[in-house]
């Protein structure tokens, strides 16, 4: 439980130095780390926002026709491994983004894998 509490204070200070770094950004002042800060979390908001329409489209129809079973497995494993790999770098923001996107993968292999036991889609590779 300590390191959910901590996970959260680390967010809430990775914000509190986000938007100084968006407005060096616009000012045209922005530092190196000014601009990390703002590319990382940038691309991982838009990489975990591409999800949500695909997520809520199988949580709502729980249909997972159109995904392959290997697709689901191994990217729900690779994300895992980007996840691990922000915790080492304590990066809160490769941890954050990363976090979500294992949550929306696991999410579509959980539907993928439960439509396969219950053989309303057959197993395919």
């Amino acid at each position: 439980m300590d390191i959910a509490i901590q996970f959260i204070f680390d967010i809430k200070d990775a914000f509190q130095h986000l938007i100084p770094s968006f407005v060096a950004l616009a000012d045209g002042t922005a530092e190196k780390q000014e601009m990390i800060n703002v590319l990382g979390f940038t691309a991982g908001l838009l990489s975990s926002y591409g999800f949500v329409p695909q997520v809520i489209q199988t949580v709502k129809t729980k249909d997972t026709r159109s995904f392959s079973l290997q697709m689901c497995i191994v990217n729900t494993f690779a994300v895992s491994l980007w996840l691990l790999f922000g915790i080492v770098l304590n990066s809160v923001w490769m941890q954050l983004w990363n976090m979500l996107i294992f949550i929306s993968f696991a999410t579509i292999l959980f539907y993928k894998v439960s439509a396969v036991m219950s053989g309303r889609e057959p197993l395919r590779v």
